[in-house]
C-alpha cells in the first residue's frame, strides 16, 4: 500500500498531496488534547460542483477516557467521509471552526450538514423532477423537491418525539437536537438519486442495459458480460445513485447523516437478499464498509449490512408523506374526486385512532350546529349519540353525512321570507365555507399525517430494542408502524390502480422512458467511441465516429474529465489492486473484496482506512476473479470490463442528476429534434 502520509487522487494517481501528521502534547491535569485543524472552508454556500483539495493536519494525544461521555447507543459518529475526525462525541454543545482564519462556528456538524444539503445543486434540481405527475403546469402539485421538504419536516418532528427514547439516560440533551438534524437532512436528501421521470427512469436504465450492444472494438464482451459487477446495471437503483451523488455533490457530510440516508445497505451481488432492493453499487462497497464501521452498522456477510436505526424514521416520514400527499395531488389534478381522497384519509384515521376520528366528526358537526338558531336541542341529541352508536368507520361516516344534511336543512329553515334574505345569504356563505372540499381535504391531510406520525412513534418505542439490537428483523417498508399497514396497503393499491396508472401520468412516463434510454445509448456510445477510450483499448486501429465525437462534447466538462482520468490511469489502478491483495494467502474460499471489506470493518488493517477513497473494488474484483480462474482472461479483457463499467456508471450518474426538463431538452438535441 502507499505511504499513509500521502494522499493521492484515485484516478489521477500521479498527483500527491502531502498530509502532515504530527503530535503535540498539551498537558493539562495529566490529560492531552485531541485536536483537528482543517484548511477547508465550511460555508453555507459550498461549491458542490467542484472537487476541493484537502490539507488536513492532526494533533493526537493521550485522551483521559474518564472524561469522555458515554457514546449514544446509536453511535452517532460525526466523522466526515475521507476528511478526518471532526468530533467523536455526539453530545458536544460547543463546536470549534475547522477552518483556519475563520471565526469559531456555533453550528454543530449535523446542522451544517442540513445547510449544505439545502444549498446544494442536487437538492435544487429536485424542483424539476417528477413526484407522480410529470411536467405539470399546476404549481400546487408536488415535485420531488416539495415532497422532500415535507418528508424532512415530518421526519424531524418524528425524530424529536423519539429522540428522548433513543439516547442514554446520562447523555446530553443536546443530542436530541442532533438526532433531529440528522433525520431532517437525510429526509431532505432521500430522493436525490431518483432519475428524471420517476421510477420509469429507473426502468429505462435497466431496460437499456438488458439490450446493450457493445461497440465493434469490444471483442471481450462475450467473455465478460456475465461478470458479477454488471448486475449493478441490471438493477439500476435510485437509492444507490443517491449515495454517489451525495458523496460527490455535497462534500464532507457527517457519516451519521450518510448512514441514516442509506435505505438498502446491500449489494445486488449478495445472496442474502435481506432487503427487497439493493441500494449500493459494487463500486461503492468499501465506502459503505467505512461508513458502517464508524456508525456500527452490523455486517451480516456477503455484502449485506444492517440499516442504521435512524433510517427507519426517514423511511416512515417518506411513506407517510407520499401515501397521503399523492391522494391530495390526484384530487387537485381531477384524477380522483376530492370526496374519495377525503374518505380514504378518514378511514385511515379511524383504523389508527377511532376516538380521534370521532372528535374530528363531532367538531365538524358542531360547526354546522352553530349556524342554527332553532331546534338545537333535538339535533344535539343526534350528535351526541354518535359517540355510543358508531362502532366502525363506515357507521361513523354514514351517520356524519346523515346528520350533516339534517343540520344544513335546519340551518336554512324558515329563512325564505324577504326580511330574512340577508341572514339566509350569510348562512349559505358560511355553509359553502364548511363544504369547501379543498379546505376539507387539507384538514384531513393534516389529521392523517398527524395520526400516522403518532402511530409510528408508538410502534418505534414498542419495538425499540428489536430495532436497535436486532434490526435485521425490520427491513421492509412501513415496518416500524405495522399497525396501519393494512390501511396503508389499501391506499397504495388504490393509488397504483387509480393514480399511477392514469392516462395523464402514463403518457408522459412513456415519453420519459424513451428519453432516458436514448440519452444513455447516445452518451455511452459517444464515450466508448471517444478518442480517449479508443486510444487506450484499440491503439488507434479503428476510426473514431464523428457523430460520437460531437455528442461526447455535449457532456459536461467534469464528466469528460472523470472519464479521461479513468482511462489515463487504468494501468495504475490495476497495479494498485494487485498490491492490495497480494498479502492474502488463500483466495479460494472468499473474494479479495470480501476480505478487504472485513478488514475495514474489523479495523485489522488501518492502511485500508487511510486509503479508503483510493481502493477500487471493481479493479480488485477483476484481478481476484482472474486469479481464481488461473488467468483465464487476458489483461485486455479485464481492462475492457473495467472501462465499460466505469463509463456506464459515470454517464448514468450524469443522467440521474438531470431534471425532467433538462433531460427532455438534451434528448431533443441528441436526437436531432432541436437545433438549440
Amino acid at each position: 500500500m502507499s505511504n499513509p502520509h500521502k494522499k493521492r487522487d484515485p484516478i489521477i494517481g500521479t498527483e500527491e498531496v502531502e498530509t502532515k501528521l504530527y503530535f503535540k502534547e498539551e498537558e493539562t491535569n495529566n490529560n492531552r488534547e485531541y485536536e483537528t485543524v482543517n484548511n477547508n472552508n465550511d460555508n453555507y454556500l459550498e461549491n458542490d460542483d467542484t472537487e476541493e483539495e484537502s490539507n488536513t493536519q492532526y494533533k493526537f494525544g493521550n485522551i483521559n477516557k474518564n472524561n469522555i461521555k458515554k457514546p449514544s447507543m446509536l453511535n452517532l459518529s460525526l466523522n466526515r467521509f475521507g476528511h478526518g475526525i471532526i468530533e467523536n462525541k455526539f453530545s458536544a454543545i460547543t463546536y470549534q471552526s475547522s477552518t483556519l482564519g475563520e471565526l469559531p462556528s456555533n453550528r454543530p456538524p449535523t446542522r451544517r450538514d442540513y445547510d449544505k444539503a439545502t444549498f446544494s445543486s442536487a437538492v435544487r434540481r429536485l424542483a424539476n423532477k417528477t413526484q407522480v405527475f410529470p411536467l405539470v403546469k399546476n404549481d400546487f402539485v408536488h415535485t420531488r423537491f416539495s415532497h422532500s421538504q415535507e418528508a424532512s419536516c415530518v421526519g424531524a418532528n418524528l425524530a424529536a418525539l423519539l429522540a428522548q427514547h433513543l439516547i442514554e439516560p446520562d447523555e446530553d440533551k443536546e443530542t436530541i437536537h442532533r438526532i433531529e438534524d440528522v433525520v431532517r437532512t437525510a429526509s431532505l436528501l432521500h430522493d436525490i438519486g431518483n432519475p428524471p421521470f420517476g421510477h420509469r427512469g429507473e426502468m429505462a436504465l435497466r431496460e437499456w442495459w438488458n439490450n446493450f450492444k457493445p461497440p465493434i472494438w469490444f471483442d471481450a464482451w462475450t467473455r465478460i458480460k456475465d461478470f458479477s459487477i454488471f448486475k449493478d446495471f441490471h438493477n439500476f437503483e435510485g437509492n444507490a445513485h443517491g449515495i454517489r451523488l451525495m458523496l460527490k455533490k455535497i462534500q464532507k457530510l457527517s457519516l451519521i447523516t450518510i448512514a441514516t440516508f442509506i435505505k438498502y445497505p446491500q449489494l445486488v451481488q449478495s445472496n442474502k437478499k435481506h432487503f427487497k432492493k439493493s441500494g449500493v453499487y459494487f463500486d461503492d462497497i468499501f465506502k459503505l464498509a467505512f461508513i458502517a464501521k464508524e456508525t456500527k452498522m452490523k455486517y451480516y456477510g456477503e455484502y449485506c449490512f444492517a440499516r442504521h436505526p435512524l433510517n427507519f424514521i426517514v423511511e416512515a416520514a417518506d411513506d407517510i408523506c407520499y401515501n397521503i400527499i399523492d391522494l391530495e395531488d390526484a384530487a387537485h389534478m381531477k384524477v380522483i374526486s376530492s370526496k374519495k381522497a377525503i374518505k380514504l384519509m378518514f378511514e385511515l384515521i379511524c383504523s389508527l385512532d377511532f376516538e380521534k376520528a370521532k372528535k374530528i366528526i363531532l367538531k365538524k358537526l358542531y360547526n354546522y350546529l352553530n349556524l342554527m338558531e332553532n331546534n338545537k336541542k333535538d339535533i344535539t341529541k343526534d350528535i351526541l349519540n354518535i359517540e355510543h352508536q358508531a362502532k366502525n368507520s363506515k357507521q361513523l361516516w354514514n351517520k356524519f353525512k346523515k346528520i350533516r344534511e339534517k343540520l344544513k336543512e335546519y340551518a336554512l329553515k324558515d329563512l325564505d321570507n324577504p326580511q330574512n334574505l340577508r341572514k339566509k345569504k350569510k348562512i349559505e356563505y358560511e355553509l359553502n365555507d364548511l363544504e369547501d372540499l379543498e379546505i376539507e381535504l387539507k384538514e384531513y391531510r393534516i389529521e392523517a399525517i398527524d395520526t400516522l406520525v403518532e402511530s409510528a412513534k408508538k410502534e418505534f418505542i414498542e419495538k425499540k430494542k428489536l430495532i436497535l439490537d436486532s434490526y435485521n428483523l425490520y427491513s421492509q417498508s412501513t415496518t416500524i408502524y405495522s399497525q396501519p399497514l393494512v390501511k396503508l396497503k389499501e391506499i397504495q393499491q388504490f393509488s397504483i390502480i387509480n393514480i399511477y396508472s392514469d392516462k395523464s401520468v402514463v403518457q408522459i412516463e412513456v415519453s420519459g422512458f424513451e428519453v432516458i434510454k436514448t440519452l444513455l445509448e447516445e452518451f455511452v456510445n459517444a464515450a466508448l467511441y471517444s478518442k480517449e477510450v479508443m486510444k487506450e483499448v484499440c491503439k488507434d486501429k479503428l476510426n473514431v465516429s464523428e457523430k460520437a465525437s460531437h455528442i461526447y462534447k455535449l457532456l459536461p466538462e467534469d464528466v469528460r474529465k472523470d472519464i479521461y482520468k479513468m482511462i489515463n490511469n487504468v494501468d495504475f489502478v490495476f497495479d494498485d489492486a494487485k498490491k492490495s491483495i497480494e498479502h492474502f494467502k488463500d483466495l479460494s474460499k472468499e473474494s479479495s473484496v470480501e476480505l478487504i471489506l472485513k478488514e475495514i470493518i474489523n479495523g485489522d488493517a488501518q492502511r485500508y482506512l487511510e486509503d479508503i477513497e483510493f481502493l477500487d473494488p471493481i479493479a480488485i474484483y477483476l484481478v481476484d476473479l482472474n486469479i481464481k480462474v488461473n488467468n483465464l482472461y487476458s489483461y485486455e479483457d479485464l481492462k475492457q470490463a473495467f472501462i465499460l463499467y466505469k463509463v456506464v456508471i459515470t454517464i448514468s450518474d450524469y443522467i440521474v442528476g438531470m431534471t425532467d426538463r433538462y433531460a427532455t431538452e438534451v434528448f431533443k438535441i441528441v436526437s436531432g429534434q432541436s437545433l438549440h
